[in-house]
């Protein structure tokens, strides 16, 4: 994310890392990802706190649940400066999906300004308004062989 990072609420680095619900009411990264032609999808959230959750939908946001088969992710060091704020991750994802399945992600961000205000980016907006859940905004494809490969968000 790039911009005037004075403007944006960032929360502190967690004491101690761990899931958390409702991340995405505050500034976070979220990727979200499934099969093509399956209904279930997965939603994966991460603070430039450190803090972290997964969570499975049956369908477009119904049956939401933690998803247990996913351990912690490893993110690397939030790095602000001057204008930009960046944050990398990996998870491992091997027990959702078979390495021979191509995926289907989005990518978007949640920022909370100091002024209240919340916006919402993704890789592209593909319904009237953004919505994170919609599969046609699932528009980055996904590889086993990019399984090995952060995620730059």
């Amino acid at each position: 994310m790039a911009g005037d990072l004075e403007r944006i609420v960032l929360p502190d680095p967690a004491l101690s890392v761990s899931r958390r619900h409702e991340l995405w009411r505050r500034t976070c990264f979220e990727v979200f990802f499934g099969i093509p032609g399956q209904t279930a999808y997965w939603e994966g959230n991460f603070s430039p706190s450190g803090d972290w959750n997964l969570y499975r939908f049956n369908d477009y946001r119904q049956g939401m649940a933690e998803e247990q088969r996913s351990d912690r992710p490893s993110c690397r060091a939030v790095t602000t400066g001057g204008s930009r704020l960046e944050l990398s991750c990996s998870m491992d994802i091997h027990d959702l999906c078979s390495d021979s399945e191509v995926l289907a992600a989005g990518i978007a961000c949640v920022v909370l300004e100091t002024s209240g205000r919340v916006s919402y980016w993704a890789v592209d907006h593909c319904g009237a308004r953004p919505d994170f859940h919609d599969r046609r905004s699932f528009l980055i494809q996904l590889t086993a062989t990019d399984t090995s490969q952060d995620v730059m968000m």
